[in-house]
């Protein structure tokens, strides 16, 4: 066994790190080569083609969703506006109802007079 200590504190993590690195390099080109030799390649190929499909369709599917969400919104903005409007005409007619109980109460009150 090799004592690396003697070189140093951070020669010893820079060299696990770099035999480390090679090792990964190594075992991903072994794997192309294996992919390559047994035709998985095309697959790969035909596999991307099929997910860049997918990634279109989803856009557009997201696309016509956002459409529907601004339609939406939009519908529920003119409810909300058509709803104040119904508010503030019922709270009118009340109070011009109030006004008119007033008026036909002192009315009563007048002809009850004598």
């Amino acid at each position: 066994m090799i004592d690396l200590s003697s070189l140093g504190p951070l020669v010893t993590p820079v060299i696990g790190f770099t035999i480390a690195a090679l090792v990964g390099l190594g075992i991903s080109y072994a794997t192309f080569r294996f992919a390559k030799a047994s035709g998985l390649t095309s697959v790969q190929g035909t596999l991307i083609d099929t997910l860049q499909d997918n990634a279109r369709a989803l856009s557009d599917r997201v696309k016509i969703l956002e459409d529907q969400v601004a339609e939406l919104t939009a519908i529920k903005a003119a409810h909300e506006k058509e709803i104040a409007d119904l508010q503030d005409a019922v709270t009118d007619l009340a109070k011009e109802n109030t006004e008119l109980r007033k008026q036909a109460g002192r009315s009563a009150v007048r002809r009850s007079s004598p």
